[in-house]
C-alpha cells in the first residue's frame, strides 16, 4: 500500500523511537487499532504518526479520520490533539514551541490566528516566539533557547525533545568557550638575563689636563656628602661626594 507522507503541521512533536514503535505495533497485532489517525483533505496525516507507522509495518490496515474544518484551525487542533495525552516537561514543551515557531512561510495557511509579521506576497505569517510561547505555556526565554540550540546543534535538541537534557544546560553548553591560555610565557635561557643597570661615569680631562674622577650616584659613608637644605630636614644629600662634585663642576663649566 502507498504511505502516507506526514503534515508539516504533525511534525511539531517528535516521533517515538524505534523500541517503542515495535512494542506499539505488537500491541495494535493483538488488540487492533484502538484510535484512528487524522489526516488532511490532501491525504496527509495531521495527527497519529506514531500509530500509522506500527501499523505501517505490523501490516494491519490503519483507520483513518479526515479534518473537515479550516486551515486556520490546524495548529490549535494539533495541540489539542497531542498536548493533553502526552506527559512533557517544560523543556520539551519548549522544544515543541520552537518547532511551532521554526515553520516555514507555507505551511502557514492558518496565518489569520498568528501574530507573526506577514508576508505581503504570499499572505502567510512567520509565528513568531511569543505566540508559540503561549500556545504551549512556556516563558519566551525558554522557546529562544531551544531555537538557538535546534539551529546550531540538531542532535542536543533531539536530546532535549527526548527529555535527556534541559533547555537551559543545552543552551548553556553551546555558550561555553574554551578558556584562553593567560599565563605569561616564560623567559627561555637562550634570551639571557636582563643586563643590571650601570651607573653613569664621565670619562676624558678636564681643562686643567687632570682625569676626571668616575661619577657614582650612591653617597659615601666615609666622605662629607654635599648637604642640601630641605622645609622637613634641616641637611639632605643630594647623593654624590665633595671630590665627584669637583670632578664633574669641572667637566660642566670648563676654565
Amino acid at each position: 500500500m502507498t504511505k502516507r507522507v506526514p503534515h508539516p503541521i504533525s511534525m511539531i512533536f517528535p516521533m517515538m523511537d524505534d523500541a517503542e514503535i515495535e512494542e506499539l505495533a505488537s500491541d495494535i497485532v493483538l488488540h487492533g487499532l484502538r484510535e484512528p489517525i487524522w489526516v488532511h483533505r490532501d491525504g496527509s496525516i495531521l495527527d497519529g504518526r506514531n500509530r500509522y507507522e506500527a501499523c505501517y509495518r505490523a501490516e494491519v490496515p490503519c483507520k483513518a479520520l479526515t479534518f473537515e474544518g479550516e486551515d486556520r484551525d490546524l495548529l490549535s487542533f494539533s495541540l489539542s490533539m497531542n498536548l493533553h495525552r502526552r506527559h512533557m516537561t517544560i523543556s520539551q514543551r519548549a522544544a515543541v514551541a520552537a518547532n511551532i515557531a521554526n515553520l516555514e512561510h507555507g505551511t502557514n495557511r492558518f496565518a489569520d490566528k498568528i501574530e507573526g509579521s506577514i508576508d505581503p506576497s504570499t499572505k502567510t505569517a512567520a509565528i513568531s516566539s511569543a505566540y508559540a510561547a503561549e500556545a504551549m505555556g512556556v516563558g519566551e526565554k525558554s522557546v529562544d533557547k531551544a531555537r538557538k540550540v535546534k539551529s546550531e546543534d540538531p542532535e542536543l535538541f533531539g536530546k532535549i525533545q527526548e527529555g535527556k537534557v534541559s533547555v537551559n544546560k543545552a543552551y548553556n553548553s553551546l555558550s561555553k568557550k574554551p578558556e584562553k591560555d593567560t599565563a605569561k610565557p616564560r623567559r627561555s635561557q637562550s634570551q639571557g638575563q636582563p643586563r643590571p643597570l650601570q651607573s653613569p661615569t664621565i670619562s676624558g680631562n678636564s681643562s686643567h689636563g687632570w682625569p676626571l674622577a668616575p661619577v657614582s650616584w650612591t653617597p659615601s659613608a666615609r666622605v662629607r656628602t654635599w648637604p642640601r637644605r630641605s622645609r622637613r630636614m634641616p641637611y639632605r644629600s643630594i647623593g654624590f661626594t665633595w671630590t665627584q662634585f669637583a670632578a664633574s663642576s669641572t667637566a660642566w663649566w670648563p676654565g
